[in-house]
């Protein structure tokens, strides 16, 4: 049983997301909605929605994220995914570009 609804993982990822486009020099667990920081919401397992959503359906992060991943997966072994890019990016203009695209990845409909 899952604990998460997708439609709640999906806009939770968005609104993360879309604040660490306009926040890039900033890092998930810096977002002022965790309870740590004085907001409602419950840190979870990686700082994702979509993860937490998909342990939950399966315990597999890849085979049932919520979200369509370009190559299928958020990180690759290679360190070519998409956040890997957003990771490993050193100028927060480009930062900001790899939150953005994150935060706008379509809706998986298999899941």
């Amino acid at each position: 049983m899952n604990i998460m609804d997708k439609d709640y993982a999906i806009k939770m990822h968005r609104e993360l997301w879309t604040w660490l486009s306009e926040n890039p020099e900033k890092h998930k667990w810096d977002w002022p909605k965790w309870k740590f920081h004085g907001g409602t919401i419950t840190q979870i397992e990686s700082d994702c929605f979509c993860c937490q959503y998909s342990r939950g359906i399966d315990g597999a992060c890849n085979s049932s994220c919520p979200i369509v991943w370009p190559g299928g997966r958020c990180a690759n072994t290679k360190d070519t995914g998409l956040y890997d890019l957003y990771v490993d990016a050193v100028c927060i203009e480009l930062r900001s570009r790899f939150a953005m695209q994150i935060a706008n990845l379509p809706e998986n409909e298999d899941v």
